[in-house]
């Protein structure tokens, strides 16, 4: 427990740090993924697990927010806000983005996993420990 709380700190300590005043790259890498998609007929979600390994950067001088597959860019996100959250379970960090196709959505982020929010869209990216 004390090692897992320790770890999760020291992530959130990182992003932190670079979201506020540093140009370093902070990455994670994630080789499962869910998907989830919600039915418009009754607003209940369908979700699909991938063995996929991916590649997350956050780029916070730059307000970037960038998830890889291979060599291939599969998110591209603009960050336009941040906010903590703070429970007895942990911290979250809440960024509010926009895509490369102009869509927005959340990115949330905890010592778990990355997920992308989106109003028909769910991706999720176990962070690898």
């Amino acid at each position: 427990m004390k090692k897992t709380l320790l770890v999760f700190v020291l992530v959130i300590l990182a992003i932190a740090t670079c979201y506020a005043q540093t140009s370093e790259l902070t990455k994670f890498s994630s080789k499962t993924s869910r998907v989830e998609t919600r039915k418009t007929e009754n607003g209940s979600w369908q979700k699909e697990d991938f063995a996929i390994y991916h590649l997350i950067v956050f780029d916070m001088k730059n307000k970037k927010i960038n998830t890889y597959h291979e060599s291939t860019k599969d998110n591209d996100l603009d960050v336009l806000s941040m906010k903590k959250e703070t429970t007895d379970s942990g911290t979250t960090l809440i960024f509010d983005c926009v895509d490369d196709e102009n869509l927005q959505c959340k990115a949330v982020l905890t010592s778990l996993y990355l997920r992308l929010e989106y109003s028909l869209l769910r991706i999720t990216y176990y962070i690898d420990k």
